[in-house]
């Protein structure tokens, strides 16, 4: 018989680890036209699904890439290292998905800063090299027109 209420996690006396029990409704149907549910109480040393599921391995942080896009596109730049440094304590707190997502907007906000930022770069310099080859252009028009 289980005590009402919650049990405690550890024994008052002893440092004996007093086991968890969980409840669990399965679905039953009896003779395919009636659906009940039955209370079945479990162990909490069994492993469940959920326990399986967990990750044992930390997502990658990619702090150094989200540092580099610093460089590259502000805005996105910091998007990705808030990201980046959110992946450890979400991590620690067994917050498994929270860090896994966190890890991938952290590369995505990378990305992105490092496409716009080389695209930015380039239209820069293709537009210096334009003004520059028309400046030496007209230049030389000009000068033949004076003398």
């Amino acid at each position: 018989m289980l005590p009402k209420g919650k049990l405690p996690k550890r024994d008052k006396g002893h440092d004996n680890i007093v086991p968890e029990y969980r409840c669990l409704k399965v679905p039953v149907s009896i003779d395919h036209t009636v659906n009940t549910s039955i209370l079945v109480v479990t162990n909490s040393s069994i492993p469940s699904v959920s326990d399986h599921t967990k990750m044992k391995e930390m997502p990658r942080q990619h702090f150094a890439w989200a540092l580099a896009s610093l460089f590259c596109f502000l805005p996105f730049g910091v998007a990705a290292v808030i990201n980046s440094r959110k992946v450890r304590p979400l991590f620690q707190e067994g917050k498994y998905q929270l860090s896994s997502a966190a890890s991938r907007r952290a590369k995505v906000y990378s990305v992105l800063s490092t496409v716009i930022g080389l695209l930015v770069a380039t239209i820069i310099a293709s537009l210096l090299l334009i003004d520059c080859r028309f400046y030496e252009d007209n230049t030389t028009i000009v000068e033949l027109h004076n003398t």
